[in-house]
């Protein structure tokens, strides 16, 4: 079995260069003048689409014309010769930019815009949104900054579709489709599922792709992706500094420095230190984080980037306030059900992270990725574990867990421009190769009864505790996979891919009469999709995808678990894409169906056991749109209509049920507005229908609308802003841990930030 997937992959990842030997050339015939003209000539000449970005105006440009036989990156590097433009190729055609664009710009009003054209996560090479038929949300470093969002959960707000859950106060999860996910993580395309907080300090922008990514990604994301992408050394970019003071004690600083080295290359560093307080009683929030970064050019084609992060992050563990009858506790936001001294979540990262790219030629890049990095994490919780009875009185919950966690893994990519007989590809093939390895120990201790609401705080008995997880486990990753971006026609594209997996998981267990379980699984993961483009404005499209979920996914293993085979995803999607307003607005539309089939159920003839007989579907709508109303109006928002229903028994609930943590609308605003060249003010709103806690839909959370508000004054290279979260002090209940784990909206908050660079 080995042996035949290998060739499998070896074919994968050799078989597009070896079919496809030279890109086609094309006899142009262009006469110097304007440099619009010019690019229309190479259009209709190629079939191939140019995007303009960084707003240029082609009418300030002129071509020195083209006589000749070409391919058609080399015709267009001669049509923009001496124009200060580059050329960067994406599927199906080109896009233009400014060559050496300036990383800060120092003049009054800021030209920077909520709308992102581009992504690189989708598909792994970098294509504008309007040719991935799949939904993709992009969330900005600027809209972060403007939101003063430090979080993962801070981020998503932007995103309909995707909730956050509690994550037992101690990770990022979200609910993504109706799917519970909190490995789901990505850090520039490569897997970062170790369970923890991540912070945005070094990150450029947030990338979302909902539905099922498999094809590229491996195991899981059967309701979608997160992926981070970090800011990359640039040559001349200027320091920059930022302190931020706030509402329970709020403070925070960020440093960016870097300089050039050598001749091209260039080195960057982000710094981040937090110490701050919290509105829920006794919490903390101590975390500080450095990532170097290094970029080197090792000949004319070849790039080196080098990079690495440590962070240090310790809080209160904090799962919120019980139910009462079928609602949150009435209770006060700020009340702890736990323990002040002994809950406490702790997580610590130490990465590497190299990426070799190498062109070959005007059409051949090989990439290769490499990340290593070891995870640590440590958390004690004490917790409520049951609801508030008739009598006023509940139990809490506690104990002790470790985690220690090493992650390698390597992907190496040939991508490939090419057009042959008429059409256009771009081909993608890839291999990753992984090893994870982790040690687990978890102490349970004794249930404290009797607890009062007016007496809530009380420490466990967790010196006594028990042993009741000591294992390690051991998982080797191994997927070929190959894309093909088609250009059919200047109207029509498709995208075809599938990736094959071989995934190991063996889990040892060390506790006595525990037996030591492994597992393999293979499989292969398919997308496909159809966009029509009736226009430049319009893009419509139709896509299928699919995901599978081994058993083993988490690196965890049962006795009634090991001999299952994986669960899969299935999601079949429509949807438009639209540019407006000549490119400074877009907006985007779909509807869609997410299957989860072979979910784990109950088995009727002998309790013991799971089958692969459950099914869950999501479905429903999606709308969002961002982008610059004007050259002073920015926005940026969505709107989500879900219907997430368990449609066969599983183990967790039986057919009919509502999926928890999905609420049936979900909507966000936010909108800035420059007054004047130097004052400006935003607003946002977040709105959320009525959600249950989770699947037995015997608790409830209220629907909500949440206000938010800035107000930010520029001057030279200086800003300072300030943020009020919930404006009007409405009180909610976000997300939750299952029906006892309830999670109190925080009440009004102020933050003042000073951002400067020197």
């Amino acid at each position: 079995m080995s042996d035949r997937i290998s060739r499998v992959f070896t074919c994968l990842f050799l078989l597009p260069p070896l079919v496809f030997a030279q890109e086609s050339s094309y006899r142009f015939g262009v006469r110097p003048g304007p440099l619009a003209e010019a690019i229309r000539a190479f259009e209709a000449t190629t079939a191939l689409r140019v995007d303009i970005r960084d707003g240029l105006d082609l009418q300030n440009f002129t071509s020195p014309g083209l006589t000749g036989v070409l391919d058609p990156r080399a015709a267009l590097e001669a049509l923009v010769a001496g124009t200060g433009l580059s050329v960067e190729r994406t599927a199906g055609g080109f896009v233009l930019r400014i060559a050496a664009a300036p990383v800060r710009v120092d003049v009054v009003g800021e030209a920077e815009s909520y709308r992102v054209h581009d992504a690189s996560t989708a598909m792994k090479t970098l294509t504008p949104l309007r040719d991935i038929p799949q939904t993709v949300n992009v969330v900005p470093a600027v809209l972060l900054r403007d939101q003063a969002a430090q979080s993962v959960a801070d981020a998503m707000r932007n995103v309909p579709g995707v909730t956050v859950a509690q994550g037992e106060g101690n990770r990022d999860q979200l609910v993504m489709r109706g799917t519970s996910t909190s490995s789901d993580f990505f850090v520039n395309g490569i897997r970062d599922d170790q369970e923890r907080f991540r912070d945005l300090y070094n990150v450029d922008a947030i990338e979302v792709v909902q539905g099922p990514a498999a094809v590229l990604f491996g195991r899981g994301g059967a309701g979608g992706i997160v992926n981070l992408i970090t800011s990359r050394p640039v040559r001349g970019a200027r320091p920059e500094a930022g302190v931020e003071l706030g509402t329970d004690a709020h403070k925070r600083g960020t440093l960016q420095l870097g300089m050039p080295v050598g001749a091209a290359g260039a080195f960057r560093v982000a710094m981040m230190g937090q110490d701050s307080g919290g509105f829920r009683d006794g919490f903390f929030l101590h975390r500080y984080g450095v990532s170097p970064t290094l970029g080197l050019p090792l000949g004319p084609r070849t790039w080196l980037t080098l990079g690495g992060e440590y962070l240090a992050d310790s809080r209160l563990a904090d799962r919120g306030i019980p139910s009462s009858g079928g609602a949150p506790a009435d209770v006060p936001a700020s009340q702890l059900f736990g323990s002040r001294t002994q809950n406490r979540a702790q997580s610590g990262v130490a990465s590497a992270r190299a990426t070799l790219e190498h062109r070959v030629s005007s059409t051949v890049l090989v990439r290769n990725s490499f990340l290593a990095g070891r995870y640590d994490k440590s958390y004690t919780n004490v917790y409520p574990g049951t609801a508030v009875s008739a009598s006023g009185t509940l139990s809490l919950s506690a104990y002790d867990h470790q985690v220690d966690r090493i992650n390698v893994f390597n992907q190496t990519e040939v991508v490939y421009d090419v057009s042959l007989f008429g059409l256009g590809h771009t081909i993608l093939a890839g291999i990753e190769a992984g090893r994870q390895s982790q040690d687990e120990l978890r102490h349970t201790a004794a249930a404290v009864p009797g607890v009062t609401l007016a007496s809530s705080e009380r420490d466990a008995d967790l010196a006594g505790a028990p042993l009741t997880v000591d294992r390690d486990a051991f998982a080797s990753v191994l997927g070929g996979y190959a894309q093909d971006q088609i250009v059919l026609t200047r109207h029509v594209k498709a995208v075809a891919g599938a990736r094959v997996d071989r995934f190991l998981v063996r889990v040892g267990d060390h506790l006595t009469g525990a037996p030591s379980l492994a597992r393999t699984d293979v499989a292969i993961s398919p997308r496909a999709g159809v966009i029509l483009q009736p226009s430049h404005a319009v893009s419509l499209y139709g896509s299928y995808s699919y995901s599978f979920l081994p058993s083993g996914q988490t690196l965890g293993l049962a006795r009634n678990t090991a001999q299952l085979g994986p669960e899969n995803a299935k999601n079949y999607e429509a949807g438009a894409k639209l540019d407006l307003l000549g490119g400074r607005f877009g907006a985007a539309a779909a509807v869609f169906r997410l299957d989860r089939n072979n979910v784990k159920s109950t088995d009727p003839l002998d309790p013991s056991r799971l089958v692969l007989t459950g099914q869950q579907r999501t479905a429903g709508i999606q709308v969002s749109l961002s982008g610059s109303l004007t050259d002073r109006w920015k926005l940026t928002g969505g709107y989500a209509n879900l219907r997430a229903r368990i449609t066969r028994d599983t183990a967790s609930a039986p057919a009919g049920r509502l999926v928890g943590l999905v609420p049936r609308h979900q909507g966000t605003l936010w909108t800035t507005y420059d007054f004047t060249d130097r004052f400006g003010a935003g607003a946002g709103l977040v709105r959320q229908s009525r959600a249950f806690t989770s699947s037995t839909n015997q608790v409830a959370l209220p629907g909500y609308t949440r206000a938010d508000a800035l107000a930010y004054y520029r001057l030279g290279r200086h800003r300072v802003a300030l943020n009020i979260e919930n404006l009007f002090d409405a009180r909610y209940y976000p997300t939750a841990n299952g029906d006892n784990n309830i999670s109190p909206g925080r009440p009004r908050a102020m933050q003042v930030s000073f951002r400067t660079s020197f």
